[in-house]
């Protein structure tokens, strides 16, 4: 994984990034393929509003980006939802993996 938090495992980051807007845990599922630099920029502003970072350290999206509209001043970054997790592509198509548990 590419996040992490204290006390989060692997499931949990899972659960987050789905409910952050990631259509997939999946790299390589098409989905996560068409998403804009925008879309990925919110997922990763999202991710941190939850208090996950980066294993790596960083950069984050909106250091390298700052002209994306989810990293201009005011912008709003979406609270995590748990109907955008259950409803996300990689859970409708494996409703059994941990990370599609309500």
């Amino acid at each position: 994984a590419v996040w992490k938090k204290p006390g989060a495992n692997f499931t949990e980051v899972g659960k987050v990034l789905l409910e952050c807007g990631m259509p997939s845990l999946i790299d390589q599922d098409s989905e996560n393929k068409t998403l804009s630099d925008n879309e990925i920029a919110t997922i990763d502003a999202c991710m941190l509003q939850a208090g996950f970072r980066r294993k790596s350290g960083g950069p984050y999206w909106c250091y390298n980006y700052n002209n994306l509209p989810i990293c201009r001043p005011g912008a709003v970054i979406p609270k995590r939802s748990v109907e955008k997790r259950l409803n996300s592509p990689f859970c409708k198509r494996s409703p059994v993996q941990p990370e599609c548990k309500p």
